[in-house]
């Protein structure tokens, strides 16, 4: 489709607590709540979004794979890349 698609209004009568239900599951997955029924009448496939505890773990564990496998591959071992995988492994 070469022209942008025109984007039409859609009224949903609901009752306020359902609305409440429905904002809370947007908000848990990160999307606006427009989104998520989008999402989820075209049944794709909606997750939780991470909490910043584990998106915070997610960048070490990266970090730390990183360093593993650059050692994996031959990189010399520096006194930095041990304090570093010693102190994120501690």
């Amino acid at each position: 489709m070469s022209e942008k698609e025109r984007v039409e209004k859609f009224v949903l009568r609901i009752k306020p607590s359902i609305r409440q239900i429905l904002e809370e599951k947007a908000k848990a997955t990160g999307v606006t709540l427009s989104e998520y029924l989008r999402r989820c009448g075209l049944e794709k496939q909606l997750f939780t979004a991470p909490t910043e505890v584990n998106r915070f773990a997610y960048l070490e564990l990266g970090e730390i794979a990183s360093e593993l496998e650059a050692l994996s591959n031959g990189q010399k071992i520096t006194r930095r890349v041990i304090n570093s995988l010693s102190s994120r492994l501690s």
